[in-house]
């Protein structure tokens, strides 16, 4: 596995999912309201679920980070439950700049551009996920 080729796959859907989590609306403060309802429903949007969200400092860095957890929705693990693999251990972190600790110079200028700074922190994986995942995902959308 390519732990790159997981990264990148894993921060498309999350990109994905919290911008139909917010209905297209462009404003960072209307994505926090959505992000925030989200995660106090662990709500489920496409294949991934929206699980907590706390703000933290990474080390190294003055910045604060929203830092937003997720997990593959039920109906993912249960395909590939289904297909003989399990896939509901995977967590991940999406790291994105605390918007109220980002100098005025330097706002993005929309939601899209904010969630484009964002940094996926994978905490559990196996070998073979990301492969699995792929099969999963067109097998889903077939």
């Amino acid at each position: 596995m390519k732990q790159a080729n997981l990264e990148e796959l894993l921060r498309d859907i999350t990109l994905s999912a919290i911008a139909k989590n917010a209905n297209g609306e462009e404003d960072v403060s209307h994505m926090l309201f959505e992000i925030d309802a989200a995660v106090k429903s662990r709500r489920t949007v496409d294949c991934v679920q929206f699980e907590e969200a706390w703000k933290d400092v990474v080390e190294g860095s003055s910045q604060p980070f929203l830092f937003i957890n997720f997990k593959l929705a039920s109906e993912v693990c249960a395909a590939a439950y289904d297909e003989g693999k399990e896939v509901n251990e995977l967590t991940w972190n999406l790291a994105l700049p605390f918007i109220n600790g980002i100098d005025a110079d330097r706002l993005p200028e929309s939601g899209f551009d904010w969630l484009d700074q964002g940094e996926v922190h994978i905490a559990h994986e196996s070998p073979q996920l990301f492969e699995c995942l792929m099969e999963i995902i067109q097998l889903d959308g077939q």
